[in-house]
């Protein structure tokens, strides 16, 4: 079996990588070349071909998540048959293959026998319209960024579209609203690189986010049913961790689920029953919350409502993000940081009107603002809050 150390785009778009033995494939622009070569000392993979991601969630500490070929398309068979993908579909894919929401596009195409199409490159909306025309592109993906500049620009949607699936970041009502307007198939799903993708998607026909087949859920709530924490098991879950360290490792992966199988997620949820199934109602992410006051807040929750407020403006709302700044007196303060390089002139007023609102309770008003070059944030687009946290606590 060959040893990759970093295998090339073409390879990884191409139907026989994923019936080729390959130990150890590492995308393009995974990591620093430093990393990579770490990674590929430390590892001693004795299992299934397998391919590694570098992940951070909203944390900003690299993590690389190991996902074997065999879980890899498990996902890709359970998304085929929730929205009943067709060998005759095109799926159009302008998300990096580097990422587990891009090279899932290309397992889907190759269980289900479709095409698949990568739009490689910066992101631009003039570009993705024509290849999804010219392609008649049936299927894509994107992420709520790429929604935004799409509604932004007032575009319509290609005819040929059977369904939008929209991942990495919550999408908020509003904005999705608005491109249900112009036509455009949104489905919201739910997932994570270590579920090597989705595990829950709305249907065209239906916008409930509904747990696919193949995956077992549970919340640490007394019921595992309400709001509390997600746990899920599955035949598509990840192999375990790799540290990028060999000394940390081991040379070994560091496992991820527990010995029954459970991986205990980062991510709070409500299980909803219906005949047909579950439904899965995001609440945000447990490490979200923090103590301001005594009281618990979610920072994600508070930088959706104020996202709506942008949307409603004509404003870009990935333009301003929040943080929980540590503070002495209060355990933590919420900081609105706006990112110069999209900020359009209105945000300050969107922030003013948030704290003003009767619905915003106290310990969530935004008591600080900062003006940062550009928030960091994630390929996909989400806000590195470690990272943001550092950048903006020598100007408060």
């Amino acid at each position: 079996m060959e040893r990759a150390l970093e295998v090339s785009v073409p390879r990884l778009l191409d139907p026989r990588f994923w019936e080729e033995g390959c130990d150890f494939a590492v995308p393009p622009g995974f990591a620093r070349r430093a990393e990579v070569e770490s990674l590929t000392a430390a590892l001693a993979w004795g299992g299934d071909s397998a391919v590694v991601f570098a992940t951070s969630g909203s944390t900003g500490v690299p993590k690389y998540v190991v996902l074997t070929k065999e879980s890899l398309l498990a996902s890709a068979r359970q998304v085929c048959a929730h929205l009943g993908v067709r060998g005759d579909d095109v799926w159009l894919c302008p998300l990096p293959v580097g990422h587990v929401g891009g090279l899932g596009v290309f397992a889907r195409a190759a269980v289900s026998g479709c095409k698949a199409v990568h739009l490689a490159g910066k992101w631009d909306v003039g570009r993705f319209l024509e290849v999804c025309r010219t392609e008649r592109a049936t299927w894509c993906s994107l992420v709520p960024t790429q929604v935004h500049d799409l509604v932004a620009a007032g575009e319509s949607a290609p005819s040929s579209l059977r369904g939008v699936v929209v991942g990495g970041g919550a999408l908020g009502d509003e904005l999705y609203a608005a491109a249900r307007k112009l036509g455009w198939p949104l489905l919201r799903s739910f997932g994570m690189t270590e579920t090597a993708s989705q595990i829950a998607t709305a249907r065209p026909d239906d916008p409930r986010m509904l747990v696919m087949n193949g995956w077992d859920v549970r919340t640490d709530a007394a019921d595992g049913r309400r709001l509390g924490r997600l746990s899920v098991r599955g035949a598509a879950l990840f192999s375990g961790y790799l540290s990028a360290a060999a000394e940390e490792s081991n040379g070994e992966l560091v496992a991820g689920a527990d010995g029954e199988g459970w991986f205990s997620t980062s991510d709070r949820v409500e299980l909803v029953e219906h005949a047909d199934g579950l439904e899965i109602v995001p609440a945000g992410r447990a490490d979200d919350l923090v103590k301001v006051l005594g009281e618990l807040v979610a920072v994600d929750g508070v930088e959706r409502q104020l996202h709506r407020l942008l949307v409603n403006a004509g404003a870009v709302p990935h333009a301003v993000a929040v943080c929980a700044v540590p503070d002495a007196r209060r355990e933590h303060r919420l900081v609105a940081v706006i990112d110069e390089s999209l900020a359009q002139g209105a945000e300050g007023a969107a922030i003013e009107r948030f704290n003003r609102d009767e619905a915003t309770l106290g310990v969530e008003r935004l008591g600080t603002i900062v003006r940062v070059p550009r928030i960091p944030r994630s390929a996909l687009g989400k806000v590195r809050r470690s990272e943001l946290v550092a950048l903006v606590q020598g100007d408060i």
